[in-house]
């Protein structure tokens, strides 16, 4: 039998292996990369289907906008006023609809006359390309010799009522009228007013002797240059003489001249009815001049012959006329202001009336189709995203719960940078037009990216990130839970994994280095 003393030395050496043991067991664990003995709280890796999305916010504008202004070409370049105003806030407008002009009578004036010349010019050449015949010649020399006597006529016609609307109806208000002194007898503004309509009385009254020689040498179908001068300076210097009377006449009244109101009315009533027979005179004398030179201008160019120089000539003569009618049409076209594209009015500045200056904001136009959106996307999403993505977008206005689908239009190439932050624009159109969706809205925007199904997955707070000093990039790991004979041993090992989609519900998934019933640390 053993002593007792024998058996505590026994004891003591169990003891100590024990100790060894232990100790020798904490450095195994200790030395082993990785591998730790904190206490985490700890969960279960998870399967699960995921959807990776895209989230931005950006506002609601309209497809295209544009700000109308006049720009004055043919309007001196500052402006006019404004002739009509086609439409109204809210208006539905259709491409070229004309929207709003300025005031462009002397344009269209021009453009007329422009288009006359033009039209003239043709028909000339016409008559040039056909070449001249002996029926054509004499057709058009009757009509030279009928607008010569035509001519004839009328300036002997305008001759006698130049002679009544002066000599019989306007002497009475001058005092040795038909004299190489006539006095205006009625009362007149001041002297120079006096003196003028004077010295007019006695140019008219030699003007008309002048015409009435010249027209003894006229024979029944010919006028002589003299006559057809003598008429021409006449007639101008009755219209001045009738106006600058009238003027006289409409400065009188009963209370400055003595005269009664009845007095001054048929005073008056003589000088207009003068003024209209001179106008008259005038028209006929023109309309006649303007035919003969019609008839003989075609006769000349019948006799002719059509060389190529003629037609040449004539074909420039065609060109310079449309040109000054292009002219003419930018001109006008630059006073109207049009609808570039269908769309929607939705502002209108100026009013009829009013005097507009050229480049100023006169008229808005949006247009009518589906909305878009411009969103910010950061350049670590930028990548996920492709034209043609579909999106989901909730307007703030009618909250989370309404959503309208859009699809990505456009994602602009070059990078914006916000507060030092680099992002991308990116354009999302609404898939449908909605009376609901106003410009202006804040939309936020959810792009789905990516989506898997049945993938393990653990929450993004769990993913361990380290610069890799192997392959100089990011490696991510995780914490894994050890076991000891089939059970969790409370000694966590760091493990290299690898990541796919991050889901908007907060979990990423893990492609690689888990497996299922694997526990991991969470943080």
């Amino acid at each position: 039998m053993k002593s007792k003393n024998t058996i505590s030395k026994i004891i003591l050496y169990i003891v100590l292996a024990v100790i060894v043991l232990v100790i020798i067991a904490g450095i195994v664990y200790t030395l082993t990369p990785g591998a730790s003995q904190e206490k985490y709280v700890t969960a279960s890796v998870s399967r699960m289907d995921m959807t990776e999305t895209v989230t931005a916010t950006g506002e609601v504008a309209p497809d295209k906008v544009s700000v109308l202004a006049f720009d004055g070409a043919g309007l001196n370049g500052s402006g006019g006023t404004i002739a009509t105003v086609n439409v109204a806030v809210g208006d539905h407008v259709t491409q070229g609809q004309i929207l709003a002009t300025f005031k462009s009578d002397i344009l269209e004036s021009g453009l007329e006359g422009a288009q006359a010349d033009m039209a003239a010019a043709q028909a000339q050449l016409a008559t040039l390309e056909q070449g001249a015949t002996p029926t054509n010649i004499a057709v058009y020399s009757q009509k030279a010799a009928d607008a010569e006597t035509a001519f004839s006529s009328s300036i002997h016609d305008a001759y006698l009522k130049i002679e009544d609307a002066i000599v019989n109806q306007t002497t009475s208000f001058f005092t040795n009228g038909v004299s190489v002194n006539p006095t205006i007898n009625v009362l007149t503004e001041n002297t120079f007013t006096q003196n003028n309509i004077n010295q007019e009385r006695l140019v008219i009254s030699s003007d008309l002797n002048n015409w009435q020689v010249a027209l003894a040498g006229d024979t029944s179908n010919q006028v002589t240059p003299q006559a057809e001068a003598a008429a021409s300076t006449t007639l101008a210097d009755a219209k001045q003489f009738l106006s600058d009377l009238g003027d006289i006449m409409n400065y009188l009244s009963p209370g400055n001249s003595g005269l009664s109101q009845m007095t001054i009315d048929a005073d008056r009533a003589a000088v207009t009815g003068a003024a209209t027979e001179v106008t008259a005179a005038v028209s006929e004398y023109n309309g006649a001049l303007s035919s003969i030179d019609e008839a003989e201008s075609a006769l000349n160019l019948d006799e002719s012959s059509a060389t190529p120089s003629a037609v040449a000539a004539q074909s420039a003569e065609i060109a310079k006329a449309q040109a000054e009618v292009s002219t003419d049409q930018s001109q006008i076209a630059h006073a109207e202001l049009t609808a570039p594209f269908d769309g929607i009015v939705t502002d209108v500045e100026p009013t009829v009336g009013e005097v507009f200056s050229a480049g100023v904001p006169a008229i808005t136009v949006i247009s009518g189709g589906p909305f878009k959106i411009g969103v910010g996307v950061p350049e670590t999403d930028v990548a996920k995203l492709t034209v043609g993505d579909i999106a989901s977008v909730n307007l703030s206005a009618y909250g989370a719960s309404t959503t309208f689908p859009a699809t990505i239009t456009t994602i602009d190439p070059a990078e914006t940078v916000v507060n030092g932050v680099n992002s991308y624009q990116v354009t999302l159109h609404f898939s449908n037009t909605d009376p609901r969706i106003l410009s202006g809205m804040t939309a936020n925007v959810s792009i789905v990216t990516a989506t898997d199904t049945d993938v393990i997955a653990v929450p993004i707070s769990d993913i361990i990130t380290d610069n890799s000093t192997t392959s100089g990039g990011v490696q991510t790991s995780v914490m894994v839970e050890g076991q000891s004979n089939g059970k969790p041993n409370g000694v966590f090992v760091k493990k290299p994994v690898m990541t796919g989609i991050t889901g908007s519900n907060g979990y990423v998934e893990i492609k690689s280095g888990l497996s299922d019933g694997d526990v991991v640390a969470e943080f």
